[in-house]
């Protein structure tokens, strides 16, 4: 009679193949779930960045607006206001208060700057009462807002929104600012739009006008 030698303990080669399948398999799941999750976390992050921005641009175009001027130039019998209105530019007069800046009446200019993204900014710089023009360029100006969609200003008056608004002998009742994607057209965010508080034709702030005049809003 002779003894049956002990089974020797381990894996053969082919559970070992089995688990090296096993853990690749796992392994290339976590992989593909992490991605899911950093690709979430980054479309989270773009998103609050881009609320953020369109919070702060609504906040800053809001308050210079509401302190628009109704400031005139030019000669007497063809006056007009100091504002100036294209789809990528807005321009005007305003009275800042006494801070951040000194306390006085300024220029102030939105421009929405095309390219790979495009970019929403802001400056103003001290009223000049010998200019005959608003400026053309402005120094250490804001960048507000930084994306691939298009900014667009448009003006309403008289029942109809306008592309423009320049040499005009009154004021736009509302300033929109629209923000679409530059390949579909829709919109990213809801439109901003700022009511004017002054609305009146340019011969109501010349001294000695018997024009009639619109009222302050």
């Amino acid at each position: 009679m002779t003894a049956s030698r002990p089974r020797q303990a381990g894996f053969s080669l082919i559970e070992l193949l089995v688990a090296l399948v096993l853990m690749g398999l796992v392994s290339a799941i976590l992989s593909g779930g992490l991605t899911l999750v950093r690709r979430g976390a980054k479309a989270s992050e773009r998103a609050v960045e881009r609320t953020d921005a369109m919070i702060r641009v609504d906040n800053v175009l809001r308050r210079q607006l509401e302190h628009a001027m109704r400031l005139t130039w030019g000669e007497p019998r063809k006056r007009s206001f100091v504002f100036d209105g294209t789809p990528d530019r807005l321009s005007f007069a305003n009275v800042q208060p006494d801070y951040p800046v000194t306390q006085g009446v300024y220029f102030n200019s939105f421009e929405a700057v095309g390219g790979g993204r495009h970019v929403l900014r802001y400056g103003r710089q001290q009223f000049d009462p010998t200019l005959t023009a608003l400026p053309v360029s402005y120094p250490n100006m804001t960048v507000l807002a930084e994306s691939p969609a298009t900014f667009t200003f448009a003006y309403y008056q008289g029942g109809r929104w306008r592309d423009s608004w320049s040499g005009m002998q009154s004021m736009p009742s509302l300033v929109r600012l629209r923000t679409t994607d530059p390949e579909s057209g829709n919109l990213i965010w809801p439109d901003i739009v700022v009511r004017l508080r002054v609305d009146a034709e340019a011969a109501c702030v010349v001294p000695g006008s018997d024009a009639l005049c619109a009222q302050p809003r």
